[in-house]
């Protein structure tokens, strides 16, 4: 079983961002997203790609991330 075996599928998700960043704002907007993450290297590592269904103008918004299992050895 990998690190992030947990992780893989598609998930309906909700994301949260500040309305204004870097002037005080606390207020949050709140908006829906679908991810989908492939493991890899056994489940050593995964890969995901979100969308955002509600984010379309000026053109659709997506992101992906990458994420690797450490090897639990000290390199120092």
């Amino acid at each position: 079983m990998g690190d992030f075996d947990f992780y893989v599928g598609t998930w309906n998700v909700v994301n949260r961002r500040l309305r204004e960043r870097l002037t005080g704002c606390d207020e949050w907007e709140e908006f829906p997203g679908v991810s989908v993450a492939h493991s890899f290297f056994g489940g050593g590592g995964n890969f995901d790609e979100i969308t955002f269904p509600t984010k379309v103008s000026p053109a659709p918004r997506s992101g992906s991330s990458t994420r690797r299992a450490g090897s639990g050895r000290s390199t120092g």
